[in-house]
C-alpha cells in the first residue's frame, strides 16, 4: 500500500483524508495508482505531495523537507 501526504507535513504512518481527496484517505494498492492520484491532487492542490510506502513507512517518491 502507498500513501500520499503533503509535503509540508511530517509523515505519521497516515494517509492525508482531506478537501483534496475528498475526505476520503489517500490510500493506494500500487506505487502508479499513488502516482497518478498525486498527479491529480496537484492540479487542484499544488502544495507538493510525497509518496509513502505505507508498510515500511519510507519515502518512495517526492521531498522530505523535515529531516
Amino acid at each position: 500500500m502507498y500513501h500520499l501526504c503533503k509535503q509540508s507535513r511530517v509523515y505519521n504512518g497516515h494517509p492525508y483524508q482531506g478537501y483534496t481527496s475528498n475526505n476520503i484517505p489517500a490510500e493506494y494498492e500500487t506505487f502508479e495508482e499513488a502516482k497518478k492520484a498525486r498527479d491529480v491532487f496537484n492540479k487542484s492542490n499544488p502544495v507538493g505531495w510525497n509518496i509513502y510506502d505505507s508498510v515500511s513507512g519510507e519515502l518512495v517518491d517526492g521531498i522530505d523537507f523535515h529531516k
